[in-house]
């Protein structure tokens, strides 16, 4: 069996778009868990929840503008939730309210991927379409010479 470059084509154009698909899921932060969070939870309910001795740890996210803590409730049979809370920009006496509580907490950095890789991420498969239907169109164009020779 004689294979083509139109066969060849044809083949690898799927396989490509499914590795394009595979490479962008590898790289958009799935399997992340540090910043998610079952419910949310206002900041003075917060602060209750703090004062109450029922917060194990805080994790700071996005330059300190949200915190994602690990909360014992009684009413889940003590059962760990994770949760979500918007804090306000100014609250200094957060930090020392936690270290005389001796809850542990962690300052996460902005989370930067970048830029280049998702340009090349989304320039890809138009790269390849278009690269892909230039091909196709000088085959076509190529094959219309030879017949018209004949």
């Amino acid at each position: 069996m004689k294979f083509s470059w139109k066969v060849i084509i044809l083949w690898t154009l799927p396989a490509l778009l499914v590795g394009f698909f595979f490479w962008q899921g590898a790289f958009n932060g799935i399997g992340y868990m540090g910043n998610t969070a079952t419910s949310r939870m206002t900041y003075g309910r917060f602060l209750e929840y703090l004062d109450s001795n029922r917060v194990d740890t805080v994790d700071f996210y996005e330059g300190g503008r949200t915190a994602i803590i690990e909360v014992v409730d009684p009413e889940l049979n003590d059962r760990v939730q994770r949760v979500r809370v918007e804090l306000p920009p100014n609250s200094p006496e957060l930090v020392s309210k936690l270290k005389k509580k001796g809850i542990s907490f962690d300052a996460h950095p902005v989370r930067n991927d970048g830029a280049i890789w998702g340009l090349l991420g989304n320039l890809i498969f138009p790269i390849l379409l278009i690269t892909g239907l230039f091909f196709y169109s000088v085959a076509q164009t190529v094959c219309l010479v030879v017949l018209v020779k004949q």
